[in-house]
């Protein structure tokens, strides 16, 4: 939680960090590995620190606002087969 990446995370905007969001429709595609751009991206403040399974590693899991929302016909697009 008090790393450089996270706090630069969590506290970007007043930072002057832009942060970025880019999906994949399928992890699997292996030829054309197509990423969409869904828009600039905020922490919402919430964020926990946990151990990853099978392992003693930690992560942190940051909860994030898109500034724009997902257009419905998009995210469909993306989260359905």
């Amino acid at each position: 939680m008090e790393s450089e990446d996270v706090q630069n995370f969590l506290h970007a905007r007043e930072r002057g960090i832009a942060v970025h969001l880019f999906v994949r429709k399928n992890k699997d595609d292996k030829i054309s590995k197509e990423f969409y751009y869904l828009g600039k991206m905020n922490a919402t403040g919430r964020a926990r620190e946990f151990t990853m399974p099978n392992t003693h590693k930690t992560a942190v899991e940051i909860e994030w606002m898109l500034e724009t929302p997902v257009r419905e016909d998009i995210y469909e697009y993306i989260t359905k087969g």
